[in-house]
Order: C-alpha cells, then structure tokens, then sequence
C-alpha cells in the first residue's frame, strides 16, 4: 500500500524554488494539499504538479524549522516523482548561483549540459 514519505533536501530558499520549478515547467501553489493514493490528501506549504508525475499525484515541500531546508513530501515511491526530483535538485542550484553571480555583476554567457552536469559560463566587467 502506498503513504505519504519525506526526503530531505538542501534547499533552503523559498523563492529559488519556485523558479526551478518554474524552469522545469512545473506549477507551484502556497499552502495547499497534495493527493496521493486513493485520492487521500496531505496538507504542504508548498504544492509541486508537474506532466511527469502520475495522474492525480502531487508533490508537495514543508519547511523543516530544524534544519531550514524543505523536505520534500508526497508518495515517493508511487507518484512518479524521482526523475524530477533529480532535475529538480540540479535546477535548484543552477538558479543558487545564477543568483549569486547576477548580484556580483556577472552575466551568463551560457549554459551546457555534459554528462549530469550544468556547466554555466559568465562574463564580468573588469575595471
């Protein structure tokens, strides 16, 4: 039978978050439920739906106050949810240091993906 599973994660920032969902075209919601099997629902700060989940299975993420980091929530093992959580974790820190390079002055020149990896290539003003 399927239930409602948490996995920690290392994000900790709400706002970066919703743009890796964003990018991955997936949609957000605050304070919402999620359904899982058997159409049960589970309350969560913030509800994830996305194509590649299975129908009716929705992935949610709660703010862990002891660590600060979200946890994500939802039926892991059933809803289809692994892929994009792996797309997800990798998103998450492209938009970390997109955001940090952005508040230095850099500029993305441009982005490749090699083997798993995102290589970000910038640009500065050196003066």
């Amino acid at each position: 039978m399927s239930h409602i599973s948490k996995r920690s994660t290392r994000m900790d920032k709400r706002h970066i978050l919703f743009a890796a969902c964003r990018a991955l075209g997936a949609t957000t919601r605050e304070n919402t439920q999620i359904t899982y099997y058997g159409g049960r629902k589970q309350a969560v700060q913030i509800g994830v739906e996305h194509p590649s989940f299975r129908q009716g299975f929705g992935l949610g993420f709660d703010l862990n106050r002891s660590t600060g980091t979200f946890e994500a929530v939802g039926d892991l093992s059933f809803g289809g949810h692994d892929a994009f959580l792996g797309d997800l974790t990798m998103e998450y820190s492209k938009q970390e240091v997109l955001e940090a390079a952005a508040s230095v002055g850099h500029e993305l020149v441009s982005t490749q993906t090699q083997g798993g990896k995102v290589v970000l290539t910038f640009s500065a003003y050196v003066g």
